[in-house]
């Protein structure tokens, strides 16, 4: 989705201001605060310190606003709640500021806490307020003139379309829709809807369907949720069925836009960050460990150390997952197949890493590359996903999130054998889907470091 054409703009912005902010209070401090303190005429001099600040405490400020979300989907933002995230964020950096930085200087009179706590607070938010009103002037400037507009795609019967369009057509400029195509709502029309989406940039797509078909109405959603949209429904649907998301924007708009954020902003800033900080740490801690199963891959049979193979990821993108090689070359010969508790093509090597799930370390890189997370749904291969999808269509809400190293399911239910044991295993990461939390990801990691240490991996 085309958010990068806003996104930068206010990054740039932020930092720009919170450098600004941080050279007024150093100033302030040193030429108000430290002359009250020593009784003398204290003079500015730009030493290692403020250039320090200068570097780093934009830096951390960028943290705090990212972790609040504030840059996910700058484009769609409304002003109101831009500046309610700014209010709430920088009333938490500066704390997070006094407590790191300034409540162990030496004062006078615990006014001057008070006095530079306000000044801290009002000039970053002034300053911050300022530069994204900036850009969100010339981004407004852009949809008066047609540009930036977000495309849309409506699903229904072609009546139910005129009249909507007829009746919503002032929503639709005000709120910059351009609509750039229409499709039939017969299911069957759907299943070519990627191709379709990626020639046309569509951004999101608008289910007039009502809830009298309610089998097809959510086979429609679940084959939606398999690609990078937005999607808006009639509000008389919602509650008929069964949508593992949150709606929002239920103010004044003919359709719901349903949220495909299952995390809140914040929680899914610190899983992210969990996720990069926890890959690399797990990588360095197990690098004794990494050398010696390369040795012993590379002793104990011929092929190659690391097995690249193409999973299907969030949103139904493929990416390359890596894992170590636990198998005997050209293992697949007349096609996909999946491995069996007693495999013949899996190396005495490779059963031991299986046990303790060692051949998964590597995927620790696709994590850090973004690719997966610590804690998600299994990623499949898209030969084994089209067959699941005839039995268990539900299976697109899986691509809601980020595939993950362990999931529910890994941890219930275990490897899978064959399709039928896949739908099952996919019963449990459904409902990992429904209460996603920090709190169950950290569940599910603690019970697979247990299955690890047992070495009940396979």
């Amino acid at each position: 989705m085309a958010n990068h054409n806003f996104r930068k703009p206010f990054i740039i912005a932020d930092l720009l201001a919170s450098g600004i902010t941080w050279g007024i209070f150093f100033i302030y401090r040193k030429i108000y605060i430290e002359t009250i303190k020593f009784g003398v005429d204290v003079p500015f001099h730009a030493d290692i310190k403020f250039f320090a600040g200068l570097l780093l405490v934009p830096l951390f400020w960028f943290i705090i606003y990212y972790s609040s979300g504030t840059y996910a989907d700058v484009r769609r933002k409304q002003s109101g709640k831009l500046l309610f995230n700014l209010g709430t964020s920088t009333i938490v950096g500066v704390f997070a500021i006094f407590f790191i930085l300034i409540l162990d200087d030496t004062v006078i009179s615990y006014r001057d806490y008070y006095q530079s706590f306000w000044l801290l607070l009002v000039t970053q938010f002034a300053l911050v307020f300022f530069g994204r009103f900036v850009v969100l002037y010339f981004k407004n400037q852009n949809f008066k003139k047609g540009k930036d507009c977000f495309k849309v795609m409506i699903l229904g019967k072609s009546d139910v379309i005129n009249n909507f369009l007829t009746n919503n057509n002032n929503w639709l400029k005000n709120s910059h829709f351009e609509v750039v195509g229409n499709l039939s709502e017969d299911f069957e029309s759907t299943k070519n809807l990627g191709k379709t989406i990626e020639a046309l940039k569509v951004e999101e797509i608008f289910v007039l369907t009502d809830a009298s078909e309610k089998e097809k109405l959510e086979a429609i959603l679940v084959n939606l949720y398999r690609h990078d949209v937005y999607i808006r429904i009639l509000p008389e649907i919602y509650g008929t069925i069964n949508i593992p998301v949150r709606s929002v924007d239920i103010f004044n708009d003919p359709l719901l836009l349903l949220s495909k954020d299952i995390l809140p902003a914040w929680q899914q800033s610190v899983k992210t960050f969990l996720d990069i900080v926890l890959s690399v740490g797990a990588i360095i801690l197990l690098s004794p460990l990494i050398v010696i199963l390369i040795i012993a891959i590379k002793s104990t049979s011929k092929g190659q150390l690391i097995y690249r193979q193409e999973r299907i990821g969030k949103n139904g993108k493929p990416f390359r997952i890596l894992k170590f090689r636990s198998m005997y070359l050209n293992s697949e010969p007349g096609g996909p197949q999946l491995a069996s508790r007693d495999d013949k093509r899996i190396t005495p090597v490779g059963k031991f890493m299986r046990k303790r799930r060692l051949d998964e370390i590597p995927n620790f890189i696709n994590v850090f590359k973004g690719d997966m997370s610590l804690v998600g749904p299994r990623p499949e291969r898209k030969f084994y996903i089209e067959q699941i999808l005839v039995k268990a269509p539900q299976y697109s809400k899986l691509h809601l999130v980020k595939p993950g190293i362990t999931s529910w399911g890994q941890v219930q239910y275990g490897y899978a054998e064959n399709v039928d044991e896949m739908i099952r295993r996919m019963r449990y990461d459904l409902v990992y889907i429904q209460n996603m939390s920090l709190f169950a990801d950290f569940r599910i990691l603690t019970k697979t470091i247990g299955i690890i240490l047992k070495g009940h991996g396979v």
